[in-house]
Formats: structure tokens, C-alpha cells, sequence
């Protein structure tokens, strides 16, 4: 058989599986929506304190750049220091808690 005939009727064949899976699925999200709310729910329970995590995390973001940059580094010039990997690194968590301090 020539090979761009078998690629053909391969795709045909995908296609033709994935209408019937979506009719599936469909079919279930029709007639069962009450398992589906909980298994939902159940989902969102477990993966709630991440989300919050990362929510609390995206806010507190700009805050801590802000105190980094306007702040800490604005000191170190002060001090003439030359700030090390070691030294940003302290500066984050210090400017973390800070931003944990003023938001809280």
C-alpha cells in the first residue's frame, strides 16, 4: 500500500477515535455531573494550600523586588560593600520576611 495512503487512513482512524472518547466523555459530563462535582471538589481540596501558595507567592513578588532593589541594595552602596552570592541570597530572605511582616 503506498505510504501516503496508510498516513491518510491513520488520521482518519485518530480522528475517528477521538470523536468517539469526546462523545464518551461528553456523555458522562452529561449524565453523571454529581460524581464529577466531587471528584472535583475533592481535587481542589487537596490542591488548595498550593494554590494559595502560589497566589500568596505572585502578590508578594513585586513587594519583595521593590524592597531588593530600592531598599537593600541602596544600603550596601551606602556601606561600599561589593554584595556576594552569599550576601543577595540574604538579602531575599530578609526581604521576603519583610514583605511577609508588611502584608500580614
Amino acid at each position: 500500500m503506498n505510504i501516503r495512503l496508510e498516513k491518510h487512513y491513520r488520521k482518519i482512524a485518530l480522528t475517528a477515535f477521538l470523536v468517539i472518547a469526546a462523545s464518551m466523555l461528553f456523555y458522562f459530563l452529561l449524565f453523571r455531573t454529581t460524581t464529577l462535582g466531587f471528584v472535583l471538589n475533592k481535587i481542589f481540596a487537596v490542591l488548595s494550600p498550593i494554590i494559595y501558595g502560589f497566589v500568596i507567592a505572585y502578590v508578594l513578588n513585586p513587594l519583595c523586588i521593590i524592597l531588593e532593589e530600592k531598599i537593600a541594595y541602596r544600603i550596601i552602596l551606602r556601606l561600599k560593600m561589593k554584595p556576594g552570592l552569599r550576601c543577595k541570597k540574604a538579602l531575599r530572605v530578609i526581604c521576603v520576611f519583610l514583605a511577609l511582616f508588611l502584608m500580614g
